[in-house]
């Protein structure tokens, strides 16, 4: 019983370990990242241009918009935003997808038409 109880302690502390270690490697990763000009986003979901960073008073100067910035603590940038494909551009592919597609022959259905009369007799029969 104590062998097991020391076996799971054991494979906990790997797994702390380990889980440190690649916190670690993100973290210094995402600092590397940290640049003025890139495009961020804080923790409390504000999007902008990362203007400065001064590690003596850990503070960032972020631009939200033009001629607005904000002084955050540099601990809330929580991501660089990566650049998206824009919208246009994928609304071209899109079309050009159509326009590669022949169309297809619209079903003609009349609603108001009358059944014929041999219609009737072979319902009829």
């Amino acid at each position: 019983m104590e062998l097991i109880l020391l076996g799971f302690a054991a494979i906990l502390v790997v797994f702390m370990f380990f889980s440190s270690r690649k916190r670690k490697r993100e973290a210094e990763s995402l600092q590397e990242k940290m640049v003025p000009g890139a495009e961020i986003m804080t923790s409390f979901g504000v999007f902008g241009t990362l203007v400065s960073v001064d590690d003596e008073t850990h503070t960032a100067i972020v631009e939200v918009a033009p001629g607005v910035e904000l002084k955050v603590y540099r601990q809330t940038l929580a991501r660089v935003v990566e650049p998206t494909v824009a919208e246009d551009e994928v609304v071209e592919e899109d079309a050009a997808i159509v326009e590669e597609q022949p169309a297809a022959a619209e079903p003609v259905v009349e609603l108001d038409a009358k059944p014929d009369a041999e219609t009737k007799r072979k319902d009829a029969e």
